[in-house]
């Protein structure tokens, strides 16, 4: 790939901020790759409920009296919170080093920009929403999701329809952490629409 092209990845937030990127126009971007991302926090929020509702009464009966009680940072409200991300976020029953780290260290920067939990947007994104600029970006982009992912179909459909020369690959078996989850057909994906789009 040349200095002056880019093809930019971002997964999750990052996918918010690669959008962000690429409404500047920016010179020698030639692609995006956006992995269990989403157009819309208000959207994410809706649908992170919806999967919320799917969750055990057991559970869910948990979350509600702790954040009715102000408790999100509680032992229980994180153990609740680990069915959600067991189904929704990470489905290895053994966590790489590395995951493990991020959950413990995602702290006060998650809690500004986003909130308490996946189901309380509060932080300052919370309004952010570019569906109605995604025609805006013109190169092409590759979407990833997986198929328990929190960036549901529901999401990358609006993403597909919204961006003029997307395509979308779905990863069954997977969930958020779909790169962690089957690495090798991860990687395989990216390759080819690199192979494709990337001046070398």
């Amino acid at each position: 790939m040349s200095a002056s092209a880019t093809v930019i990845l971002g997964q999750s937030w990052g996918g918010m901020l690669a959008i962000e990127y690429a409404l500047t126009q920016p010179l020698g971007l030639q692609g995006l790759i956006l992995a269990n991302s989403t157009p819309s926090a208000p959207l994410w929020g809706e649908e992170t409920h919806r999967l919320r509702a799917q969750l055990s009464a057991e559970v869910r009966a948990v979350l509600d009296q702790q954040e009715a009680a102000g408790s999100t940072d509680s032992a229980a409200y994180q153990e609740a919170m680990m069915a959600f991300y067991r189904r929704h976020v990470i489905r290895l029953e053994t966590w790489p080093a590395s995951v493990q780290r991020a959950f413990e260290q995602i702290g006060q920067p998650y809690n500004v920009m986003w909130g308490p939990s996946e189901f309380h947007i509060t932080g300052n994104l919370k309004d952010w929403d570019r569906t109605a600029r995604l025609s805006e970006i013109q190169v092409p982009v590759l979407l990833i999701s997986g198929e328990f992912d929190e960036s549901t179909p529901r999401i990358n459909q609006v993403l597909l329809e919204g961006l003029p020369h997307a395509e979308w690959t779905l990863l069954e078996g997977c969930s958020h952490l779909a790169h962690v989850e089957a690495p090798a057909a991860y990687r395989a994906v990216v390759q080819a629409f690199l192979d494709r789009h990337a001046d070398r």
